[in-house]
């Protein structure tokens, strides 16, 4: 574990040296290669919180609902 830690002038020089080997058309290659994995994830996890939501409008709906029923019986 210790010999997989960084260091921040570690990370910072690593980071540095990767920037230097950077250009437009090494961009547009990563962009070609990974850009479909990140829109795949980003549709799940856009899908996940739309169930989130509508599971949560649900749960108000039927709270509000049994709310209204117990008022009328009052």
């Amino acid at each position: 574990m210790i010999g997989s830690t960084f260091y921040s002038s570690q990370l910072v020089f690593t980071a540095c040296m990767g920037y230097q080997d950077l250009n437009e058309s090494r961009l547009q290659e990563l962009r070609s290669k990974h850009r479909p994995a990140v829109m795949a994830a980003f549709e799940e996890r856009l899908k996940g919180l739309q169930a989130w939501r509508d599971s949560k409008d649900l749960a108000t709906k039927l709270y509000n609902s049994k709310k209204t029923q117990n008022q009328l019986f009052i």
